[in-house]
């Protein structure tokens, strides 16, 4: 595993969990409630080619050229931590089209 290189041994490594949720018609919808599975497994590799494309992680090279997107995909990010990495960023991706960012501060206090 990369992260056991040498040169991370002495950074602190943070864990973060996902969770995609399906936003239809104002319902949430887990994507673990997707079906047939193959629909929720490509929606879920959707999101993920999106996510590395746009945050560029030193540590996964294999989506890091545009995604080419089957499904329109929207991205919010949400930081529950103590931290505000990434919080309020929103990412938009159509069939065909150009990434959209918008790095958005929602004013949370994280204290």
């Amino acid at each position: 595993m990369k992260l056991h290189h040498p040169r991370y041994t002495k950074l602190a490594k943070t864990v973060y969990r996902c969770s995609v949720l399906l936003d239809i018609n104002d319902e949430y919808l887990a994507l673990e409630w997707v079906e047939p599975e193959t629909l929720a497994q490509k929606m879920l590799d959707c999101v993920e080619s999106v996510l590395i494309h746009a945050l560029q992680p030193e540590l996964n090279v294999a989506k890091r050229r545009r995604p080419t997107v089957d499904l329109p995909v929207h991205i919010h990010v949400q930081n529950y931590v103590d931290s505000d990495f990434l919080d309020g960023l929103m990412l938009w991706q159509r069939t065909g089209e150009p990434m959209t960012f918008a790095p958005a501060l929602n004013g949370r206090n994280k204290n």
